[in-house]
């Protein structure tokens, strides 16, 4: 599916392997996707068909802020954040629990209890991030905490 995807990007939704349109879906691609007039035209042209439209937005993570251009992982989601510094905003630190990490611990108890041998990767504030498998595990767990810090 990622070649697909690709190959739509590649040729500005082109190609000819098209698995939207297979689907029965009109397909229409924007490239840009950070101008909010092409995303207006395209949202308009998309109301003009009779069927189930999907629109590929292809957009530039961070664009115009050189933090967020350099590191577009860190920043392809993050809370409110001073532009300025990239800081992310006070009333928004994380001061209180973070349930993520009880959600997890909760989850790989019940996985082990039922399963015998689980493998986790993720992110939460404890956990960082986690990858390779378990061997011999039987299940995963792969979780990203709502709420990070860049």
């Amino acid at each position: 599916m990622y070649k697909t995807l690709k190959a739509l990007r590649e040729t500005k939704g082109e190609a000819k392997d098209n698995l939207f349109r297979a689907m029965g879906l009109e397909y229409l691609y924007e490239e840009n996707g950070n101008d909010t007039e092409a995303l207006i035209a395209a949202l308009q042209k998309a109301k003009t068909y009779q069927r189930p439209v999907l629109l590929h937005i292809f957009t530039r993570k961070g664009m115009g802020l050189p933090y967020a251009e350099e590191h577009k992982e860190t920043w392809h989601w993050h809370l409110p954040f001073y532009r300025e510094t990239g800081e992310t905003r006070k009333e928004w630190a994380e001061e209180e629990e973070d349930y993520s990490d009880f959600t997890v611990e909760f989850l790989l108890r019940k996985m082990k209890k039922t399963l015998g041998s689980c493998d986790y990767g993720g992110r939460s504030r404890r956990y960082g991030i986690h990858g390779g498998e378990e061997k011999g595990s039987r299940c995963g767990l792969w979780t990203w905490a709502s709420r990070s810090k860049a």
